[in-house]
């Protein structure tokens, strides 16, 4: 059985080095690989603009939470403090929110 977890990172969107940082380690963190992916059309997002922010989002089969967290964490960010990561396992009742900020 696999267990599909929804990642979803927001950030500012000048932190593209710190995300392929986290890309680079993601095949020793999830068995099936991957990477975040920005998603930059505003038509996904709804609304009537632009977001002003970064946001990162993936789905993951068999992630490696707690690694993952760590290398998020290990990132070198340039804006800790407006690093927000949202996990969602598929058998969670709610999700994992980690903030990088003070």
């Amino acid at each position: 059985m696999s267990v599909i977890t929804d990642v979803m990172l927001c950030a500012s969107d000048s932190e593209t080095a710190a995300v392929e940082h986290i890309n680079a380690q993601m095949p020793s963190l999830c068995a099936s690989g991957g990477r975040l992916e920005m998603v930059t059309d505003k038509d996904r997002f709804g609304g009537t603009k632009v977001p002003s922010r970064g946001a990162w989002g993936g789905a993951f089969n068999f992630l490696d939470f707690g690694s993952f967290i760590d290398a998020v964490k290990a990132a070198p960010w340039k804006f800790r403090s407006y690093v927000v990561l949202i996990l969602w396992d598929e058998f969670d009742d709610s999700p994992h929110v980690v903030t990088l900020g003070p």
